[in-house]
């Protein structure tokens, strides 16, 4: 290692050799995907077939919404869908409650060349008797994590209540917290703590 005109660190030799073998051709990205995953008249559904084997250590899953056709009146739990992934050939989407109407949930996939993530964790949050809760989650160093929603599912047959979305927040280097304004609805929050080096 040398030192350039600015004073700062300069790579050369073996050490940057290396950095340049392992991201300056094929970057930090291994494969994308997306897709849907229709939870038509079903409370939970999976895409196992159409995913291509990823290693779940190193794989970052985002919920990117849904839609719902459904027009009947009173429940709240057809508007919200969670996912999370099972495992490296699995993804899985929930809902409330079964309805028979189509809901399509769509989904990105990034999985990453090793080297990029320290660790990953999927969990959730139970939001049904508190308005704030907690996961005790293994510990990340917290300026280099963040915390990523992937939905929410809500099994209480109630009008909508746009406030009754619960946010997330990585609150220390153990707890991902939960809120919603109210304890009305059975909600449960997914997430992801993606923790890089």
């Amino acid at each position: 290692m040398s030192i350039g005109r600015l004073g700062r660190p300069r790579l050369t030799g073996s050490p940057l050799g290396s950095i340049v073998a392992q991201w300056g051709r094929r970057g930090v990205v291994k494969l994308i995907q997306t897709g849907t995953i229709d939870l038509n008249n079903t409370a939970s559904g999976t895409n196992s077939p159409a995913i291509t084997t990823v290693d779940p250590n190193n794989a970052l899953l985002l919920h990117l919404g849904h839609n719902s056709a459904y027009a009947g009146a009173g429940f709240v739990e057809h508007q919200y869908t969670r996912l999370t992934l099972t495992n490296g050939t699995t993804i899985t989407a929930t809902c409330g409650a079964a309805i028979a109407s189509a809901i399509p949930v769509k989904w990105a996939l990034i999985e990453f060349y090793s080297g990029v993530l320290r660790s990953i964790q999927y969990n959730t949050i139970d939001l049904t008797t508190l308005a704030t809760n907690t996961r005790t989650i293994t510990a990340v160093d917290v300026t280099k994590s963040t915390v990523f929603s992937l939905g929410q599912s809500d099994t209480q047959v109630a009008a909508s209540a746009p406030s009754q979305v619960a946010h997330l927040a990585l609150t220390s280097a153990t707890v991902v917290t939960g809120t919603v304004s109210a304890i009305n609805l059975a909600i449960t929050a997914s997430f992801v703590v993606p923790e890089f080096y």
